[in-house]
């Protein structure tokens, strides 16, 4: 039978680069087609204006352009703010994968988000063409709110290599001032959460969705938010494949 077609929207701050051994392991059950955020990637310049709405008229627009027919829309983390806010009529459901939804759903102290916005606004005043996004200062920036003491320094290389500053400044900005709840669009959804996900809220979450959502399906995992090694093994490890199974039958049926 064929499989499902999936289009993912990467999270912050991340890329297809670094998500590569996810998309392989999505691979198995999906015909993955990847969109890369403006800025995110070396070969795409950041908007001239960041926000949710131009990133989704963005996500759009690379979708008509690609062709693509029948699919369902996947957002990992920020992503899947920016893909609810898709409206497509080829589009079947969504997937919010570990979702962000606004600020105050972010499990961050409010010491750690009123240091990351000074880090943020400092480093917004300089120069872009500076070495702004030097290693230090992206380990920084991240582990102040993000990320484990362990998480491995070949990813972070790789940001560095391939996220333009201006969209990874901008674009934080925005997730911890954002306060706007997202409108539900009257499709299926699909929640794939970690209970003790240490990034999002995942009990207020399950809240939300539960309350908001008319057709739904959650799927439990134990996948960190950001996993110290992003190959398909580990979320062989962390995701049943029977879940897998069930997600790809309700897709199937669902309308």
């Amino acid at each position: 039978m064929k499989k499902p077609t999936l289009v993912l929207v990467h999270s912050f701050p991340t890329n297809h680069i670094i998500l590569k051994g996810l998309i392989d392991y999505l691979k198995r059950y999906f015909v993955v087609h990847y969109i890369d955020l403006p800025g995110f990637i070396n070969d795409i310049p950041p908007l001239s204006s960041v926000s949710i709405k131009n990133y989704a008229r963005y996500l759009e627009k690379k979708i008509k352009k690609a062709g693509i027919k029948k699919y369902w829309l996947a957002g990992i983390s920020f992503g899947f703010i920016v893909a609810n806010n898709v409206h497509d009529e080829d589009c079947l459901g969504i997937v919010a994968i570990e979702p962000y939804i606004n600020a105050d759903f972010l499990m961050l102290p409010k010491r750690k988000k009123i240091l990351l916005r000074m880090i943020l606004d400092i480093m917004s005043r300089l120069s872009f063409e500076d070495t702004l996004l030097t290693h230090k200062s992206l380990k920084r920036l991240l582990r102040y709110g993000l990320l484990s003491e362990d998480y491995p320094a070949d990813q972070l290389h790789t940001m560095k290599a391939t996220i333009n500053p201006r969209a990874l400044i901008e674009t934080g900005e925005l997730i911890l001032k954002n306060k706007k709840r997202p409108i539900f669009q009257d499709k299926p959804y699909v929640l794939i959460i970690n209970k003790k996900d240490t990034i999002v809220n995942s009990k207020l979450i399950l809240q939300l969705f539960s309350k908001r959502v008319k057709k739904l399906i959650v799927i439990e995992t134990t996948c960190a938010h950001f996993p110290s090694e992003i190959i398909p093994e580990y979320f062989d490890s962390h995701i049943n494949k029977s879940d897998m199974n069930a997600l790809i039958k309700y897709m199937r049926i669902v309308r």
